[in-house]
Order: structure tokens, then C-alpha cells, then sequence
């Protein structure tokens, strides 16, 4: 029971640690946050920082293995069967944006995958972690006629998440009305290169639905509710 209740200890401490590291590094990038900062924020010791994390690199890539997992959790989730593939994959990306711009979680893993994250093939590795939910979906949209046959699934899937990577430089996720609004402009560019074209108009439509939607700071599963209006 002792050991039991210390393991949990603990185990709470590291999450505080984690919490706090997760709002540092969401605020300032990664080569300016300090220890002492993670630390003060935390409330604790550097010793029982190091308990846990020998370095401020070690607890970085803790942070970055904690919201990937997670994102690759939310893709998972978002397949859903109820949409067509296309609908699941435009669905899943405005989720994905959405906790990217309200997270300070999510937001802090993506800015270390973007900072950190080339050394020893982390990037790499955890975008093929992703890829498979984003494929299949593409995979569904070929089999349901929106997406144009002869589409590379996996080719796409690295395509679209060089574009969200990319967006995330050139647009300032703290306005998101502005953010959306660069969100909406690069589907409406990208979506003309891989639907077909009898289904295009369908999918603008629906696009800009999920744009309101998230504008509006609104569940994205509301969107479901709108399907009929856009048929």
C-alpha cells in the first residue's frame, strides 16, 4: 500500500511537471525556455525535476511524446464511419486545428515537433505514427468517389500534413478567426487537385461550413448536423 501510494505520488508529480513544461513551451520557444521557469511554474524543486527528467531536452521530448500519442488518439477517433471518407478527413483536420489552437497542450507538442523534433528521426517517426488514420480516410474517399481514383493515399497524407506544418508558420494561431480564415483558403487550393470534380462543389460547401463551425469556437461534431442542408 505504501509503495502503491508513493508510485502515485509521484506519478502525480511527473504530471505537474508535465503541465507546466506543456505552458512553457506553448508560450516561448523551446531555446529560451529555462528549468528554473518550469520549476517555479510547477510549484516544485529542481530536485524533483530531475527525479523524473534528467534535462530540459529529456522533459521536452516527454512533452512532444505526450500530445503526439494524443493527436494520433484524436485522428483515430475522428474515422467516423457516419461521414464519408473525404467529410471524416476535412472533419479531422478542422479537430486537429481547433485543439491546436486552444490547447496549450497540443499547441506545445507541435511547436517541439517543429523545433526539436528533426533530431534522431522524432519528426519522422511520429508522422508515420499519424499517417495510417489519414490514409484510410483518403483510402474511403477514393472507394466513395470524392477523391479522384488513382490518388496516392500516402502521398496525399504527407502532402496534407506538410501543409498544416507549414500553415502553422505563416499564420498566428493566437487569432483564430485569422487562422481559419488561411485554413479555409488552403483547403479550398488543395481540394481542387484530388476531388472529383462533380463532388467539388459539395466539399467547398462543406469546408466552409467546418470553418464557421470553428470560428464559432462550436463542437466540430455539430457539423454533422448541417450534412442535410448541404446535400
Amino acid at each position: 500500500m505504501v509503495t502503491d501510494a508513493g508510485d502515485g505520488l509521484a506519478d502525480g508529480t511527473r504530471q505537474q511537471i508535465l503541465r507546466s513544461a506543456s505552458r512553457a513551451f506553448c508560450e516561448r520557444p523551446f531555446s529560451v525556455v529555462s528549468l528554473d521557469d518550469i520549476v517555479a511554474r510547477a510549484g516544485l524543486s529542481k530536485g524533483a525535476m530531475y527525479f523524473h527528467f534528467q534535462s530540459k531536452h529529456a522533459l521536452a521530448m516527454a512533452v512532444l511524446f505526450e500530445h503526439a500519442a494524443t493527436i494520433q488518439a484524436l485522428l483515430t477517433e475522428r474515422i467516423n464511419h457516419q461521414l464519408s471518407g473525404l467529410e471524416s478527413l476535412i472533419e479531422a483536420s478542422y479537430f486537429m486545428a481547433a485543439q491546436d489552437v486552444h490547447s496549450r497542450g497540443i499547441r506545445a507538442g507541435l511547436h517541439l515537433l517543429e523545433q526539436i523534433g528533426r533530431a534522431d528521426g522524432v519528426q519522422e517517426k511520429i508522422f508515420t505514427q499519424w499517417f495510417p488514420a489519414i490514409t484510410s480516410m483518403i483510402q474511403r474517399g477514393i472507394e466513395d468517389g470524392d477523391v479522384i481514383e488513382g490518388t496516392d493515399p500516402e502521398g496525399l497524407s504527407r502532402l496534407l500534413m506538410s501543409l498544416y506544418m507549414g500553415l502553422r508558420q505563416t499564420a498566428n494561431l493566437d487569432v483564430p478567426q485569422e487562422f481559419f480564415t488561411h485554413f479555409e483558403s488552403a483547403w479550398m487550393l488543395i481540394l481542387r487537385g484530388f476531388t472529383h470534380p462533380n463532388r467539388l462543389h459539395y466539399f467547398v460547401r462543406f469546408v466552409r461550413r467546418c470553418t464557421a463551425v470553428a470560428k464559432n469556437n462550436e463542437s466540430p461534431r455539430s457539423t454533422y448536423q448541417e450534412r442535410s442542408a448541404l446535400s
